[in-house]
């Protein structure tokens, strides 16, 4: 009986660290795990995108009517794919990504991708910090300083911080509401579009116009939502089971983020303009730049939420400070107006991302046999060399082959090579990780690392 007391002890001490820093480097106990309407909705939610928007645009610059909903549709098939398998991975062992990924890349190793993840995250969160200014300015031009590009997007980066900053709470109250206006407006704008360019029959008809082929469409779909779709377990962690997730996954990029990602792109057919918030003012009206206003926020808090949880990984401070001191460099560097070329971002991404999330499902589910450990005494390798081989891999030859689609080469590249490495490591004798190994043990009131 004193025994179990003592554990029991131990338990709740590990959980109430683990709470204090929203579980970033522990596991999710069943008591914190959500229920499965407040998961879908904030699952669901994440989908739906402000880059869904542009990258739907984005598509308007070469793809037909036609070709646009098959790229939608393959590419988020895509993503449904190995989001699914990720974020069942993460309802399954309560972890993030970060926190996952060292069983594959290593503990040293995972701090590199977790960094990269992280820096990727953060610009998505300083450019659309910059782009919420413009939008700002574009509803109130008269206001003053208070709209002004750079102070809006200062103002408007602070607000989004402060629900990162509350973790899932946080972004379960913004999720209730953003939901459905985004979704709302997408659903409208597609209406109002196709009415505008005289029927389907004439938009099915419209030529193409621009640089961009199917296959870059559907790597650009891909790109648009590759970190997003890799870092899953970032959310499902709080599922209480993989089926939660997976149909929630599917739902949200099937359904939500494909109806924003088709609304971008006839609304920038209809107007004639990848600006969406030009678009947007003249097919919806006014109203319709609060909703971008709102579909920014729900995005770029879970932007700066799971790279503070990647930084946890590495900079050892408490969650929330990470958020906003990130944060606060993110909104000044966004408001400011820097940000990368918005098409090639995207193919970058969506080449170089899947194969990650490919190693993280083929070590799992077929080399682990979907028992990751986290007990005392357990020894995590120091830098994964299979994993990062494969990556380079994966990621070279994704970009060299021109048959096919980019990003699906990509992910089954990184799958099928570091199944292959993974073998003829072990059977070699070769060692798979090189580095200091850290061992977990036990410091009085969580699991900690030598």
């Amino acid at each position: 009986m004193l025994k179990q007391l003592k554990e029991k002890s131990a338990e709740t001490k590990q959980d109430r660290y683990g709470a204090a820093n929203d579980f970033a480097t522990t596991r999710v106990p069943m008591n914190k795990r959500r229920s499965s309407l407040n998961m879908s909705i904030v699952m669901i939610t994440f989908a739906i995108s402000m880059s869904g928007l542009f990258g739907g645009a984005a598509l308007s610059q070469g793809l037909t009517v036609g070709q646009a909903l098959l790229a939608i549709f393959v590419g988020n098939c895509i993503l449904v794919f190995y989001a699914g398998f990720a974020g069942a991975i993460g309802a399954r062992e309560g972890l993030g990504t970060y926190m996952l990924m060292r069983h594959s890349f290593g503990r040293s190793g995972s701090t590199l991708i977790s960094v990269i993840f992280a820096i990727t995250l953060v610009g998505w969160y300083a450019w659309q910090c910059g782009f919420f200014g413009l939008t700002i300015h574009a509803m109130f031009p008269q206001a003053g300083l208070v709209t002004h590009p750079v102070v809006a997007g200062i103002w408007g980066g602070v607000l989004m911080m402060l629900t990162a900053y509350f973790g899932m709470k946080g972004l379960s109250v913004v999720s209730w509401v953003a939901g459905p206006l985004i979704l709302l407006a997408a659903v409208i704008g597609i209406v109002v579009s196709i009415s505008r360019i005289g029927g389907w029959e004439i938009a099915l008809s419209l030529p193409s116009v621009g640089p961009i082929d199917f296959a870059t469409g559907v790597t650009m779909v891909v790109g648009g939502f590759a970190v997003g779709a890799v870092i899953q377990p970032d959310i499902s962690r709080y599922s209480k089971g993989p089926l939660v997730s997976v149909s929630a996954t599917a739902a949200g990029f099937m359904f939500a983020h494909g109806a924003v990602l088709f609304g971008g792109f006839i609304m920038a057919i209809a107007i004639g303009t990848t600006d969406m918030a030009v678009a947007m003012l003249a097919i919806l009206g006014g109203w319709s730049l609060i909703v971008l206003i709102v579909a920014q926020w729900t995005t770029n808090d879970n932007n700066l939420y799971s790279s503070s949880l990647g930084l946890s990984n590495v900079i050892k401070l408490p969650k929330k400070k990470i958020v906003l001191i990130v944060g606060t460099i993110a909104t000044i560097i966004g408001a400011m107006g820097l940000g990368p070329l918005f098409a090639g971002w995207l193919v970058m991404l969506g080449v170089s991302i899947p194969p990650v999330a490919g190693i993280m499902i083929a070590d799992y589910y077929i080399l682990k046999k979907m028992d990751y450990k986290t007990e005392v005494g357990y020894r995590y390798g120091g830098i994964g060399l299979p994993a990062y081989i494969s990556w380079v891999v994966a990621t070279v030859l994704g970009f060299a082959i021109n048959i096919g689609i980019q990003s699906l080469n990509a992910l089954i590249i990184g799958f099928v090579s570091y199944l292959v490495l993974s073998i003829v490591f072990q059977k070699a004798g070769w060692k798979a990780y090189v580095g200091k190994g850290h061992i977990l043990q036990e410091d009085g009131n969580t699991v900690v690392e030598a």
